[in-house]
């Protein structure tokens, strides 16, 4: 299952200095049951005990992403795309957040993208359930709903102290990473970024590993040079598929860093 499709792929980095998990791989027009996928929906909603929540979505055709090359190495799946032309987005109405008993109501932007903030949605530990529902308009209306992540404390890599510094990372050599916490059966997904938003490296592994290595073979994707992202989240995910379309949600924490300044695992970096 694709991620996020075209759209998203330029607001990663951006979404570092709003928390937000923005989307990896471009989406595919491939069949699978039902026949083919002519539409693709991507919610986002994701929670902060420093900073609150952020939901971001958006519904496309699929046939309006760019052409990709989509490698795969061990845990990791990378997108090596091609520059792709503007798409413009479709409307599904009303989409709204629910966690027990708050609420967050999103709006759309001037292209069609819903964004919403809101309070801190779920406990570190705790059993809430993480519910989206539109009313459907140009995409389907659907309802989805999956377990809240938790929350993880990421111990590697060592992320910048100071902000204004990005993190140095080599290409040529295996990336570790290391994490504690997290609600049982989700999983740990290291996002990086190049600067181009042209190609990303998505990788992911069990929470209860506690631990995982991203290969250099994976890194090697990414152009070198600065102003790259680089992001260590916790998520659960749901799908279905709508009237042709392929609708999933994704639930998710970014990992929290003790002594880190913004006290999350989303860093600026800089591919050596």
């Amino acid at each position: 299952m694709t991620r996020i499709g075209w759209i998203a792929v330029g607001l990663v980095l951006a979404a570092c200095g709003d928390g937000a998990t923005a989307g990896s791989q471009a989406a595919s027009t491939g069949g699978g049951e039902g026949g083919p996928v002519t539409g693709l929906g991507r919610i986002t909603v994701e929670s902060s005990r420093s900073s609150g929540s952020f939901v971001y979505a958006y519904f496309e055709l699929a046939s309006a992403v760019p052409e990709c090359d989509e490698p795969v190495d061990g845990p990791c799946h990378s997108f090596v795309c091609k520059k792709g032309e503007p798409t413009f987005l479709r409307s599904a109405g009303s989409l709204t957040v629910h966690v027990g008993t708050k609420e967050i109501t999103t709006s759309t932007n001037s292209v069609m993208e819903y964004v919403g903030f809101g309070p801190v949605l779920w406990k570190a530990n705790g059993d809430e359930t993480v519910i989206v529902g539109t009313s459907g308009l140009s995409a389907p209306g659907f309802s989805l709903s999956v377990a809240a992540p938790g929350y993880v404390a990421v111990g590697a890599p060592e992320f910048p102290v100071d902000d204004t510094q990005p993190m140095m990372l080599d290409t040529t050599k295996p990336l570790a990473l290391a994490w504690t916490g997290g609600n049982s059966g989700t999983e740990v997904l290291a996002q990086l970024r190049s600067s181009d938003k042209l190609t990303g490296v998505d990788c992911t592994f069990p929470v209860e590993a506690g631990a995982g290595s991203i290969p250099a073979g994976a890194l090697a994707h990414l152009h070198k040079g600065p102003s790259g992202g680089l992001f260590v989240v916790v998520e659960n995910v749901a799908s279905e598929r709508v009237a042709e379309w392929d609708m999933a949600l994704y639930a998710g924490s970014i990992g929290e860093i003790s002594g880190h300044p913004n006290g999350s695992s989303n860093t600026a970096v800089t591919f050596e």
